[in-house]
């Protein structure tokens, strides 16, 4: 179900919010979805936290590709040994502590 929220609504969500990631969780908190999707993961910490603040997601899916992009001149596209780390670190703390556990 889409969120729908008036513009004073969303002007007080934003000057409640500490960050953008606190933003994002009471943005979703006004209706909590039960699936969701992150593109462009990059460590995890967006998804640790909507993981940990939102425990009736029974999807989540994590999109990212982890890989060197030889036309994206951008400061986190790393080489590919170091994304591959990240994203196998991030499959790890998934796998051993789901839901930001």
């Amino acid at each position: 179900m889409p969120i729908s929220l008036t513009a004073p609504d969303i002007a007080r969500l934003i000057a409640g919010a500490s960050s953008r990631f606190d933003l994002w969780v009471r943005l979703l908190r006004t209706n909590p979805p039960d699936s969701a999707a992150e593109i462009g993961v990059w460590k995890g910490d967006f998804a640790r936290l909507i993981l940990s603040n939102f425990s009736n997601l029974t999807k989540y899916y994590m999109i990212d590709p982890w890989a060197h992009l030889p036309d994206w001149n951008k400061p986190f596209n790393v080489d590919d040994r170091l994304l591959k780390m990240f994203m196998l670190r991030l499959y790890l703390k998934q796998t051993l502590h789901p839901a930001g556990a």
